[in-house]
């Protein structure tokens, strides 16, 4: 990891999915209903679950979260040859609320805060599938706020929905930390102007966007160790 930054940060805002939640923690429930097919249905689920917040934001054709979230299992189902009822998209999507956090979460979360750090979530999700995220998880004491892109009606990687942490804070955006798995978002951040933090999970390539993080680590703890937090 890099050295702390100049001057310290003391505001973060983190991704939810993929960053504090996994969202693959609903394969459980995949499995029961498809089977061997799981694995497949929710890679394809959670791809075309993106794309169609990135493809819904350039239209400027805004729907909630939940809603994209459901086309794209619809979606994932159909593309290999499943079924996909009411009753699956219901037992999903609650799973979807209660997403397990990552082992580290919680420990960062709670040295974040006695070191006096703001933590809040930026995320794409909407407030309801937010909430209930971090209540089945048990962040809530945690977290100052949980900031919506539902709020500015557009997705990440438009800068409306990192502005959310700008306002919230009262700071400038360098003065941000922002933390995420995914590089579309960090690359986004970046361009926005926060001071990124990439939680590089899979161990795979950044972007080619000409956009880099400040810094990277494969896990939560990475941060706290930039950050010098003990």
């Amino acid at each position: 990891m890099a050295p702390a930054p100049q001057p310290p940060i003391h505001s973060l805002a983190f991704d939810a999915y993929g960053t504090l939640f996994d969202v693959f923690a609903v394969g459980d429930a995949a499995k029961q209903i498809f089977g061997v097919h799981a694995d497949a249905v929710l890679a394809t689920w959670r791809s075309k679950q993106l794309e169609y917040t990135w493809l819904r934001a350039l239209m400027n054709r805004y729907a909630d979260f939940e809603t994209v979230t459901v086309q794209a299992l619809r979606y994932a189902c159909r593309r290999h040859g499943l079924q996909c009822s009411r009753e699956v998209e219901r037992k999903l999507m609650e799973a979807y609320y209660r997403l397990a956090a990552f082992p580290e979460v919680p420990d960062v979360l709670v040295r974040l805060k006695k070191a006096g750090c703001r933590c809040v979530i930026l995320s794409n999700g909407t407030p309801e599938m937010l909430n209930a995220a971090v209540r089945s998880a048990g962040l809530t004491p945690f977290l100052d706020a949980v900031l919506s892109a539902h709020q500015v009606q557009t997705y990440k990687p438009h800068p409306a929905v990192y502005q959310l942490a700008v306002e919230f804070f009262q700071q400038p955006a360098d003065r941000i930390g922002f933390v995420s798995s995914n590089g579309f978002d960090v690359a986004g951040a970046t361009s926005f102007g926060l001071q990124t933090f990439w939680i590089n999970r899979n161990q795979t390539v950044a972007e080619e966007l000409d956009l880099k993080p400040r810094f990277t680590g494969g896990n939560l703890q990475s941060v706290l160790e930039t950050l010098q937090i003990p």
